[in-house]
């Protein structure tokens, strides 16, 4: 939970692939994100006829409302809006920029590929100190190349040659001709020796994910991850061999871009061909943050990072507010619906709340057992050995672990079957909260829900809420709460 102020301000990403928002608290060298939601909706599938196609104008109008609504709820008052290639090539752009204009009242900045190559090449100088070598963007739509050296941007290029491109051309070596074509116009880049290649893109991140996996690499953060030019040639042709059976079989972040793997495969392991690099680093950071790196100060920008993260990570828990008793009132119907104790176990639900987002700051996939071992091994948390694994197992399950994620047994053995449901009972609360209200504290007087009937019927305004986000969740809530969910959506 964070207080938002007037310095706070969003950026909407308008990709090939998908849209993000991405709220800032303010603006500094590592601004915290408050808010960082994506909905895929492939805006860079073009028809014949270089057109957005119907059904990808409708999701994505449909999700820049939500996102608008979103800020509106929240006053962010300044909201940068950037379109990449997707709009850029689209032959009918101006449809898709006049409802923006007039229906949302959001002026798109459609950039122009050597701009994104500017902010791709900013997103990675903001996050490593004097990177050198070739920053490489793969959106859906192109790729956006950047010469570094030791921190200053040199040459920069932009090709069209993104998996969605190359998903239009049916046989493996007619994509090969096409990538080999549009690369032999990067070859100045390409003169001098590489020491490192570094990628940025949701494409590069999901394959650079699903081969951590497959390796048993122990850490799970993807933002710094290192390899050698063998080791990334080995990732992307084992990727290619996957058929699409096998692909959806991979972690939830990987497989949701499977429609575009084998091609960002492809184009990548061509690029290592053509550029020859020493090492492959892959970067979280990219156009968004050169986004916001590009509105610095020079002074601010000559900060160190690796100190300012780790001042931004000190001061990151004073950010959570004391609103605590908000989310255990609204928490309560539901927990208790189940027939706990009140008087017993109110107590350490006010305590689950206040620690609701104590794994905001950890990278996703790491949230759930960074949150149960923080709570298990701080001292400053006064309570019982069992009140402790309660509270630790409820925040495990409010981030979505699961039980093969971490070895639960030798803490269930402590604690009573009715404490172990009620942990797993709050925490699918809190999560439900979270997916609700993106964990934003003022968007919760908007929301109200009532039980009947066998069914918890939320009440909320149309347009903030994407419902197929909490679908997994209704499966938990038939087998613990023995409750179905119902939206009634209500202005």
């Amino acid at each position: 939970m964070h207080t938002l102020t007037k310095s706070a301000f969003a950026v909407i990403d308008i990709g090939s692939n998908s849209l993000r928002l991405v709220i800032f608290k303010e603006l500094s060298r590592h601004p915290l994100k408050i808010l960082d939601d994506s909905v895929m909706c492939r805006l860079g599938e073009l028809d014949d006829q270089w057109n957005l196609k119907d059904e990808n104008l409708s999701l994505s109008f449909e999700t820049i409302n939500r996102f608008k609504r979103i800020c509106d709820t929240l006053k962010v008052k300044q909201i940068h809006t950037l379109a990449t290639a997707a709009i850029r090539l689209a032959a009918n752009k101006d449809v898709f920029l006049t409802y923006c204009k007039e229906q949302f009242g959001i002026n798109v900045n459609v950039i122009t590929g050597e701009e994104e190559a500017k902010l791709a090449a900013n997103g990675v100088l903001s996050a490593f100190e004097k990177p050198h070598g070739i920053v490489a963007d793969l959106g859906g739509s192109s790729l956006e190349l950047t010469r570094m050296n030791k921190g200053r941007l040199c040459e920069k290029i932009s090709l069209p040659v993104g998996p969605l491109n190359l998903n239009t051309y049916t046989t493996p070596s007619r994509k090969q001709d096409f990538l080999h074509k549009h690369l032999a116009a990067a070859k100045p880049l390409f003169t001098a020796p590489i020491d490192t290649l570094y990628l940025v893109g949701g494409s590069t991140r999901a394959i650079a994910k699903a081969y951590m996996e497959k390796e048993r690499y122990p850490i799970e953060i993807i933002h710094g991850y290192e390899m050698t030019k063998a080791q990334a040639v080995d990732a992307l042709s084992w990727l290619q061999s996957k058929n699409p059976e096998e692909l959806a079989k991979l972690p939830p972040r990987v497989s949701r871009r499977k429609h575009l793997l084998p091609s960002a495969a492809q184009v990548i392991n061509t690029l290592i061909e053509s550029v020859n690099p020493k090492n492959i680093t892959i970067s979280g950071y990219g156009l968004r943050e050169g986004f916001v790196f590009s509105l610095l100060t020079q002074e601010i920008k000559n900060e160190d990072i690796l100190a300012t993260s780790c001042h931004t990570l000190i001061n990151f828990e004073q950010e959570l507010t004391p609103l605590y008793h908000q989310l255990s009132a609204w928490a309560q119907p539901a927990v208790f619906h189940s027939s706990f104790d009140q008087d017993r176990y109110k107590r350490l639900l006010d305590a689950i709340a206040i620690l609701n987002n104590i794994g905001w700051g950890a990278f996703q996939e790491y949230r759930a057992e960074y949150s149960f071992k923080k709570i298990l091994h701080s001292p400053w948390i006064m309570c019982t050995h069992k009140e402790r694994i309660i509270i630790a197992l409820a925040l495990f399950y409010r981030y979505d672990g699961k039980k093969k994620d971490l070895t639960l047994q030798p803490y269930l053995t402590l604690i009573t079957p009715e404490e172990h449901l009620f942990a797993q009972t709050a925490g699918l609360i809190m999560r439900f909260y979270a997916l609700l209200f993106d964990n934003i504290p003022a968007t919760i007087s908007l929301f109200s829900y009532q039980i009947y009937d066998k069914t918890l019927h939320i009440q909320a305004p149309p347009g903030l809420i994407l419902e197929g986000r909490l679908k997994g969740l209704e499966k938990s809530f038939a087998k613990l709460l023995k409750l179905k969910l119902k939206f009634d959506f209500v202005e």
